[in-house]
């Protein structure tokens, strides 16, 4: 039995986002022969983005998407789309894979060096290892880079490209969810 795919979708007043976002990818994983199915976290309160947590909004949705029987799990921005099928959502392996490391909107590269948002491919073990997403990161931003943290420290990042870090690297790395 092949293993089935969740994309968990973070969302928040971006309905224009939404109405392009699953029609493209039911267009993209037309004739692949992967199991998916696309998950959308809805958060309808607060009245403002500054409220907004998208690490609890991803959370929800692998919860459902785990309940549901799926073994690998794809968390995805709303406004980020494949553009061919360089961008693989095929089972991860051994390491989460970064697959908006081409995008259009960056230039086709990433946004900065240890950028670890738009698109996370991952197994309901790297899941469990991390954790999940933080809850305490609210507005847009920050969750990732936390991820990304704690990604490192668990062993989960490939060492020939993102090095251990040093303590002295840990005095710069200040999450308060604010800035």
């Amino acid at each position: 039995m092949s293993k089935k795919l969740a994309i968990c979708v973070p969302h928040y007043k971006r309905e224009e986002h939404l109405k392009k976002f699953i029609p493209h990818m039911d267009e993209f994983f037309k004739g692949k022969d992967i199991e998916y199915k696309i998950f959308v976290a809805n958060q309808v309160y607060p009245d403002s983005v500054s409220g907004f947590n998208r690490g609890t909004a991803k959370n929800v949705a692998y919860d459902v998407a785990q309940k549901e029987g799926y073994d690998y799990f794809c968390f995805h921005d709303i406004d980020m789309v494949p553009v061919d099928d360089s961008c693989d959502y095929t089972w991860p392996g051994e390491y989460p894979q970064h697959l908006a490391v081409r995008v259009e909107q960056f230039n086709w590269g990433l946004q900065y060096e240890e950028y670890f948002g738009g698109a996370i491919l991952m197994t309901k073990d790297h899941v469990k290892t991390m954790n999940g997403y933080s809850n305490g990161y609210f507005n847009w931003g920050m969750e990732d880079d936390d991820f990304l943290y704690r990604a490192k420290v668990k062993g989960l990042t490939k060492k020939d490209f993102l090095p251990e870090i040093s303590i002295d690297s840990l005095k710069v790395l200040d999450f308060d969810g604010n800035s």
